[in-house]
């Protein structure tokens, strides 16, 4: 494929790879943040002159010009996609403490990245692609000119699309996750050729607004707007719906009064959702009316979106805190659903509010427990290194250090008590799950998709253990576990993995041709093992004996 592109695509690979491999290579003992930076600088460069020349496109007016950039801008966006997985991966492994927490600072250049790299190219190949299109519509004969006719994100954006259209609470937050997300482009582009699917998805879209609101408003400012296709597209109630909801962040508004009566005009059957938008609103009075109008499930609902601004965040912790009706086990699962969102903080504003939050957690008794006084110093660590690189000085953070520090060495050890789940929703379990917490618990759950959730979780030896010896694990956490052979290379993990009754079939079966004799005979005498192991067991015993 290089032979057909120009010079800058070749630049462009060398880039990425560059950087990649930088990544790859040297987390485990910590990025260099300035070297990260400068290679995020060349790429960043080099990719604005493919920009450039995208956006010059309609001067050239050569058909081999608009083929050739397409594809070159086509091959930008590819790369920048293996970059995103790169940093994505660190971030994870170091939130994870796979590989040092220092790693956590390189959101600031991947948020930069994205921003300058990401959002850009993706706009830009979904546009060149779409004049292409049009360009191939009125001179079919050129059409063998184009030698990659599928989008991209073409199996990924149909993925999302199937989630939204039939999937249940979980399918549908993860697709909206994605169609606002990675796939945005391609997702407005898709709407625009085919309106009529929105028959389809408008329940699927209607079920999670605030999610539209929070990839439109905050995480993607300077990009496409979905709410702005929405208007455009589909049947009318949901042109309306989106016309209405765009209203409320119009700049032209005139203060969070006139907001709140546009609100109180709306029809009841859509107040509760454009609430829990409003809790994502840039004005303070807004967000504190929406949360306060709103039931404890909505406030769930709004914490879950990975664009969740911290200014919603702090909101809704006041709230939580300044009510009696709010229990220290709903306080915890708060903290703990918007943990992995405070170590992800992306701009000086998000450090400012990070403080505020912080402000407030720290009175709050339950962080004197072990495990949440150990998540709190992590956090505001991480925070002190954001307010160094922000250059803020101002020591309000090292007074909140020094004070829950002391209080913590007065008070001693003091057990974790896990909150309870009750009437907490799946979309939060989830989340929970998603980011580690409570894994001992969740690897129990009876539904799949929270369950599975655990198993990055799972990355050592001695918790790969503790998952086989628990009988009450969700087979899907087992068979995800059960090939990652490096974590059951003991005599007595295998054998704790193949009596455990949840265990899939098929995966100890891979492990079968590691028993002897003997270990065959102590698994036929243990009662736990799976009918059908235990038929396959007998039968190898039976060949044995003879």
């Amino acid at each position: 494929m290089a032979s057909f592109l120009p010079a800058t695509t070749d630049r462009i690979h060398d880039l990425a790879s560059e950087l990649v491999l930088s990544l790859e290579l040297s987390r485990g003992e910590g990025c260099d943040l300035a070297a990260t930076a400068q290679a995020a600088e060349r790429l960043a460069r080099e990719v604005h002159g493919v920009l450039v020349a995208a956006e010059s496109i309609d001067e050239a007016g050569s058909t081999a010009r608009i083929d050739e950039t397409c594809r070159t801008v086509e091959s930008a966006y590819s790369h920048w996609k293996s970059v995103d997985v790169a940093f994505t991966q660190t971030l994870r492994l170091a939130y994870e403490n796979q590989v040092p927490r220092t790693n956590l600072l390189l959101d600031d250049i991947h948020a930069g990245l994205r921003q300058r790299v990401g959002e850009p190219v993706a706009e830009a190949y979904t546009d060149l692609r779409a004049r292409w299109a049009a360009h191939v519509a009125s001179r079919p004969w050129d059409t063998y000119l184009n030698r990659a006719p599928q989008h991209v994100d073409k199996a990924a954006l149909e993925t999302a699309l199937s989630g939204l259209a039939r999937g249940d609470d979980l399918d549908v937050e993860d697709a909206m996750a994605a169609i606002t997300g990675p796939l945005r482009h391609a997702f407005a582009d898709h709407l625009r050729d085919h309106a009529d699917d929105l028959n389809d998805l408008e329940i699927g879209l209607w079920r999670r607004p605030e999610i539209l609101v929070a990839g439109d408003y905050w995480g993607h400012t300077k990009g496409t707007r979905l709410l702005d296709v929405l208007s455009e597209s589909g049947p009318e109630r949901t042109r309306a719906a989106a016309r209405t909801l765009a209203s409320f962040f119009a700049p032209a508004k005139a203060g969070a009064a006139s907001v709140i009566r546009d609100l109180q005009n709306v029809h009841e059957s859509q107040q509760e959702r454009f609430a829990r938008c409003l809790m994502l609103h840039p004005d303070y009075e807004v967000r504190r009316y929406a949360a306060n109008n709103v039931d404890l499930n909505s406030i769930w609902k709004v914490v879950t979106p990975d664009n969740v601004p911290c200014a919603t965040i702090l909101s809704l912790l006041e709230r939580l805190v300044g009510s009696s009706r709010y229990t220290t086990a709903q306080r915890k699962i708060f903290f703990d659903a918007v943990y992995r969102r405070l170590l992800t903080l992306s701009g000086r504003s998000d450090v400012l509010y990070a403080r505020g939050i912080v402000r407030i957690f720290v009175k709050l008794n339950f962080f004197l427990e072990d495990s949440y006084f150990h998540k709190l110093s992590a956090l505001l660590d991480y925070l002190a290194a954001k307010e160094r690189a922000h250059l803020i000085h101002d020591g309000l953070l090292d007074g909140y250090i020094s004070r829950m520090r002391a209080e913590k060495e007065k008070a001693g050890h003091i057990a974790t008590e896990e909150p309870t789940f009750d009437g907490i929703p799946l979309v939060v379990l989830r989340r929970l799950a998603r980011d580690g917490h409570f894994w001992k618990t969740l690897i129990a759950h009876p539904i799949a998709k929270i369950a599975r959730e655990t198993v990055p979780h799972v990355s050592t030896r001695d918790r790969a253990m503790l998952v086989a010896t628990n009988h009450r694990t969700n087979p899907e956490v087992l068979r995800g576990l059960g090939r990652k052979r490096d974590l059951f290379t003991t005599h007595s993990a295998r054998m704790a993995l193949l009596a455990n009754p949840q265990t899939p079939v098929a995966v100890s079966m891979g492990y079968f041709s590691d028993l002897s004799a003997s270990d065959v005979e102590a698994l036929l005498r243990r009662s736990t093992v799976h009918p059908e192991l235990r038929t396959q067991l007998r039968n190898k015993y039976q060949t044995v004996k003879r």
